[in-house]
């Protein structure tokens, strides 16, 4: 827990496969220490609810000296919740990888996969979404607008 307060920014993520029965998940914390970074926590949590993070994130506080400056997570709405909650200053950033993870889903769910992997005029425009993370927030819901507007040119 030494080396996770002496990190400025971690990176919080779960993961359900690798879970024994008893557990819902391995949840893990890695924090940068000299430019590079490491795990630093591993937990077994039994859910994935406000609750439950709210349970493991107290007791992280109880052994750490500071709060993080900055901690990447995916998108799941409990685990922001209650980092904004329990690290008020912290800054929460979303994931990259878990945000295009998320939009190949999308496409998945909407069954496009053919169109997406058959049509390269379609293919660039559904990866544009991605593109969205860059945009500053106030223009973001004007870009996505355009997007779908391009997009839906492409699929008809």
């Amino acid at each position: 827990m030494t080396r996770l307060s002496a990190s400025d920014h971690w990176h919080a993520d779960g993961t359900f496969k690798v879970a024994p029965k008893l557990f819902y998940q391995l949840y893990s914390i890695h924090g940068h220490i000299h430019g590079r970074t490491f795990p630093l926590l591993y937990a077994f949590l039994p859910g994935k609810s406000n609750d439950i993070y709210s349970e493991f994130f107290d007791v992280v506080q109880q052994h750490i000296s500071k709060h993080p400056a900055s901690i990447t997570i995916d998108f799941e709405a409990a685990v922001s919740n209650v980092i904004k909650q329990k690290f008020p200053s912290t800054t929460v950033t979303a994931c990259f990888f878990h945000l295009k993870q998320n939009l190949w889903r999308k496409i998945r769910d909407l069954g496009l996969i053919s169109l997406f992997l058959d049509d390269s005029q379609v293919r660039i425009q559904l990866k544009n979404f991605a593109v969205l993370a860059f945009i500053p927030t106030d223009h973001v819901i004007e870009e996505f607008e355009r997007l779908e507007e391009e997009s839906l040119g492409s699929i008809n």
